[in-house]
């Protein structure tokens, strides 16, 4: 019959080291399995989307439908810029209409952030560079990302975050965990849960437009009301653009310098309502020469810069307010865009993105 080991035996047998090393590894075999678990699709399923750990909801999302389209292929193009961006290109739309001008197939994301003012782009531009390595950037820019008032909303926080510094070459130790362990962010999203000012970020981030699995933000709804004139003064007063903020236009500068990492930055000034300028005093004067101040900077940074506002591409009744488009108005958008990249590269304007790589 087997003697049984009187109490506390097994510690004096392996050593009071050894006991310790036999306790840390169970931990990590521990941590691996329960890694493990949370990635199988049907645990995923029932867990919210992990929390990169900064003050910016949407970002979380944002990165993690970025890092599935990644994980499938290559990342060719990335749209960037605010809400403008975020709901006027259909990166599917796109795709086909360059594909019909190049007979090529390009692999492109929407990574428009709402709310991301010019004067914040750069750290934006420069970690999703650092994450993705796409050849193209599209930057699409609203008078509204200039102004004074878009850089103190959005604060500072995100240049701050540890998750971030860690993308960007800093090492932290909580920035490599949130980086390594599934397990750790999805901690930090069920503790966001637990918050009553992040439940109600949240709350109101399910209210917004459904996001394609590309990062389109899909305006579905029209608000005639948001258009009439007068009916949204403050609004439209922020989008004017009558004041800009000299760090937005320094962060434009930064963000068009990515050219040096071999990453095309093409810039576009996207389209308003026509009302923005009819209806709100000196926005006539104003915009015009807002997108002359950004155009005189893409040239003395050697950027390409494209003025969409005055294409005409989007009717008056596609849109969701003065500066969504509705989804009806951002195919049509898409598809020009999408054929305006497409002829630029045929002729040499612009480099083939496709298959191409940052450095």
């Amino acid at each position: 019959m087997a003697k049984r080991l009187a109490p506390g035996a097994l510690p004096r047998l392996l050593g009071r080291g050894s006991a310790a090393r036999l306790a840390l590894a169970m931990l990590a075999a521990g941590a691996v399995l329960l890694e493990v678990l949370l990635r199988t699709p049907p645990v995923r399923a029932h867990l919210p989307v992990p929390s990169l750990g900064t003050p910016y909801l949407y970002l979380d999302q944002v990165i993690a439908r970025l890092d599935v389209f990644a994980d499938a292929g290559r990342v060719d193009c990335l749209f960037m810029g605010s809400c403008g961006m975020a709901s006027d290109v259909d990166p599917a739309v796109f795709g086909a209409a360059y594909g019909h001008e190049t007979g090529r197939q390009i692999r492109c994301f929407n990574a428009g952030f709402p709310g991301l003012p010019a004067a914040a782009a750069p750290t934006m531009a420069r970690l999703l560079v650092a994450r993705y390595r796409p050849a193209l950037i599209v930057y699409g820019t609203l008078p509204g990302d200039y102004t004074p008032d878009a850089a103190r909303e959005f604060g500072s926080e995100l240049d701050a975050a540890p998750w971030v510094r860690y993308q960007l070459g800093q090492p932290t130790v909580r920035g490599w965990l949130i980086d390594h362990s599934l397990a750790y962010r999805t901690i930090l999203a069920l503790r966001d849960r637990l918050d009553p000012a992040r439940r109600e970020e949240l709350r109101l981030e399910d209210t917004w437009p459904h996001t394609s699995d590309l990062g389109f933000l899909e305006q579905r709804v029209r608000m005639p009301h948001m258009i009439q004139p007068g009916s949204s003064e403050q609004m439209l007063q922020v989008f004017a653009g009558r004041d800009v903020a000299p760090e937005a236009i320094s962060g434009l500068s930064h963000v068009l310098a990515l050219r040096g990492q071999g990453v095309q930055v093409l810039l576009v000034a996207l389209p308003t309502h026509p009302v923005l300028r009819k209806e709100v005093d000196g926005a006539a004067e104003s915009v015009p020469a807002l997108v002359g101040r950004v155009r005189a900077q893409a040239g003395q940074d050697g950027a390409p810069f494209w003025d969409a506002m005055e294409t005409g591409v989007v009717p008056d009744e596609d849109w969701t307010d003065v500066v969504h488009m509705h989804l009806s108005g951002a195919a049509l958008f898409s598809d020009w865009l999408g054929a305006r990249v497409g002829r630029a590269v045929v002729q040499g304007e612009l480099a083939d993105p496709v298959g191409a790589q940052a450095r």
